[in-house]
């Protein structure tokens, strides 16, 4: 009877710590609709989440968004311009310097850099508050994005600054696999605030150091 009450006790303090925010990074695909600017807008993508351990997190999305006759590519500041910057970078370096003698960082070499770090920076932060074991709520604020917006039937295309902030509830199970849903009120330059609600589908990569099996006593 102890050794079965000890396990139960073993089990239950090593599964308290088992919950989304014990995890490093979390990825998920999802799907949304809602409205903006008296338009429908369908919208698909991908985001990912780096955990720090006290609930705080960096948030990173790519999306494409359907929104009438208009076409919406969606990432952070950093995701959209630090690859241009970069690949920039390599081509004037290799123009201009194709054997690579040039001794220190060139201007092209600094764009490069420059390209890796802001490629980095993400679209958001949001902040994770566990319910219980399962479920997680986090409010989120994406304030550093962009659009690439385009319309073959109005010639139209233009970067344009874009933020959302919204909630999203998280059911996380053990083997890490997740889904959520999330409510948001989407904003794009020169637009009105629109409202949107959408489901994910993702998984939690815990820390490579860390495990968060339970590890049962031996009974002797």
């Amino acid at each position: 009877m102890k050794t079965t009450i000890i396990c139960l006790l073993l089990t239950v303090a090593t599964t308290s710590r088992a919950q989304l925010t014990a995890n490093r990074w979390h990825v998920f695909g999802k799907a949304s609709g809602g409205l903006m600017d008296s338009t429908n807008f369908y919208n698909i993508g991908a985001s990912a989440e780096y955990l720090f351990r006290g609930g705080l997190a960096l948030t990173y999305n790519l999306e494409y968004q359907k929104r009438g006759d208009f076409h919406h590519l969606h990432g952070s500041m950093g995701s959209l311009v630090g690859p241009l910057l970069i690949i920039s970078g390599i081509v004037f370096d290799a123009a201009y310097n194709p054997f690579g003698f040039t001794n220190g960082l060139s201007l092209s070499r600094w764009t490069t850099i420059g390209g890796i770090l802001i490629a980095i920076l993400p679209d958001g932060i949001s902040y994770h508050f566990p319910i219980n074991y399962h479920w997680d709520f986090a409010p989120y604020a994406n304030v550093v994005g962009v659009d690439y917006i385009w319309s073959k039937k109005w010639n139209y295309r233009e970067w344009k600054y874009a933020a959302s902030l919204g909630g999203k509830l998280t059911y996380w199970n053990f083997n890490g696999l997740t889904v959520n849903t999330f409510l948001e009120a989407r904003k794009v330059a020169s637009t009105a605030w629109g409202i949107g609600a959408g489901l994910g589908i993702g998984y939690a990569f815990a820390p490579i150091s860390d495990s968060n099996k339970v590890k049962l006593p031996t009974i002797r």
